[in-house]
């Protein structure tokens, strides 16, 4: 029997009558297909054009009069390509300020960094594999950006110094960075990276936002297709918000950590977002439970330490004998001694009280931002309505693997309290609190 997937990232505005008619009528049309195609072909045009700016050329080769033209080319083309997928008219509150060496933007889209790219010709931050993908390699070399690599420390703190260095450099281009490592949708705001902000130098927040109550342009799993989809809208809206350079104080200065959460309250008042505590980190659990079929819950789960927890992850999978994606009374007389000496203990010490539901009503609440009652608003319908995340319901007499995690997580920060040692055995998480008392 195969586990069911949880949609626990489901789109905000699924797939209806009224998008699959728009969807069908654009592609037997013609329309859509034509869209794609000429995207694509000023995308292999710009990557042509860069293949002189790539690490393995001498750099003397390529003069810098070549290198400013390919820039100025490849900002017009940005524009391009979003003129030609539909976006025909960006309205934007705020400016772009000139002094601004660091931009953290909010994320969304696979379009975002294009219209950035094209107002302010920055440079950005990309994961180290997209460094290694044909056509967008390309531009990321002649753009300058810097790559990192999110899964070692040794990657995080050489893209941290190049960063340090990018953004205190005089004449170099501003950095476009966003701090939320994942994309998310235009009513949440997650958690920040440190990155932006460890430099202690004046930022400026953007953000972006697609307002639209019939399709919701949030990356998913499949890029070609959301860009796809797409092509197949008549119009699509994007509104840019510029708001002012923000200069660090003195406490600021003086903790990194301070100067990123100010920024990101600031950030959510400003656009209307509800800050929640979902993260990359919290995103790569998303991941690696909806590939094995495990109900995640992120609502309640706190990652603090990720090799932890992917560790919990997969000793949680083995013990779901009937791959249902909970833990229950039946997996434990499955699995015998291999899970626990007693699950009646274990359901004691690893079982959350019950959500509020009154509580998760109270955080449907909406603010009104422009973009939802100005002229954009009448037009598109606002940005979609968020519904809570992720409402499946409260299992009683199941162990949820975000309970886990949330226990081991906690235990791991803790400077008192410790695991029981028979539960951080069986979830083979023992050797992370080694050197340190468990309790009985």
């Amino acid at each position: 029997m195969n586990k069911p997937v949880y949609p626990v990232w489901a789109s905000i505005t699924p797939i209806g009558r009224y998008e699959t008619l728009k969807i069908f009528l654009a592609t037997v049309t013609l329309i859509a297909p034509v869209r794609f195609i000429v995207i694509w072909i000023l995308l292999i045009i710009g990557w042509l054009l860069t293949l002189p700016i790539r690490p393995w050329v001498d750099a003397y080769a390529v003069g810098r009069a070549y290198k400013t033209v390919v820039m100025l080319l490849i900002r017009v083309g940005c524009r391009l390509i979003l003129f030609v997928a539909g976006f025909y008219w960006i309205p934007s509150r705020g400016h772009f300020d000139p002094r601004a060496t660091i931009l953290v933007s909010t994320h969304k889209s696979l379009w975002d960094a294009l219209w950035i790219i094209w107002k302010a010709g920055a440079a950005q931050t990309a994961k180290a594999d997209l460094f290694r993908m044909p056509v967008i390699s390309g531009f990321l070399y002649a753009l300058d950006s810097v790559p990192i690599d999110r899964h070692s420390r040794k990657g995080k703190r050489e893209a941290l110094a190049a960063i340090r260095f990018r953004a205190s450099s005089t004449g170099s281009r501003p950095l476009l960075i966003f701090p939320t490592a994942i994309c998310s949708n235009d009513r949440q705001l997650p958690e920040f990276k440190r990155g932006a902000f460890e430099p202690r130098l004046p930022v400026q927040p953007i953000g972006i936002s697609y307002p639209s109550r019939f399709y919701d342009h949030t990356l998913g799993r499949w890029p070609l297709w959301d860009m796809f989809r797409a092509t197949c809208q008549a119009i699509n809206y994007m509104t840019i918000t510029f708001l002012p350079l923000r200069t660090p104080t003195e406490r600021e200065m003086s903790d990194p950590e301070i100067f990123k959460e100010n920024v990101r309250y600031e950030m959510g008042a400003h656009l209307g977002m509800q800050l929640t505590k979902y993260s990359f980190e919290t995103d790569c659990v998303r991941i690696r439970c909806r590939t094995k079929g495990i109900f995640f819950n992120e609502t309640i789960c706190e990652v603090h330490n990720l090799p932890l927890t992917l560790s919990v992850i997969d000793a949680f999978d083995v013990f779901d004998q009937d791959r249902d994606g909970w833990i229950g009374g039946r997996d434990a007389a499955k699995a015998g001694r291999r899970f626990l000496y007693s699950f009646a203990a274990a359901f004691n010490t690893l079982k959350l009280p019950p959500r509020d539901s009154e509580a998760y009503e109270s955080a449907r609440e909406t603010i009104h931002a422009w973009m939802d009652v100005g002229i954009v608003g009448v037009i598109t319908g606002g940005r979609p309505l968020l519904p809570i995340r992720n409402s499946d319901p409260f299992e009683p007499e199941k162990i949820e693997v975000a309970e886990v995690i949330t226990y081991f997580n906690k235990h791991l920060v803790s400077k008192h309290e410790k695991p029981c040692p028979v539960l951080a055995d069986a979830f083979n998480v023992s050797q992370y609190f080694h050197g340190l008392e468990l309790s009985s």
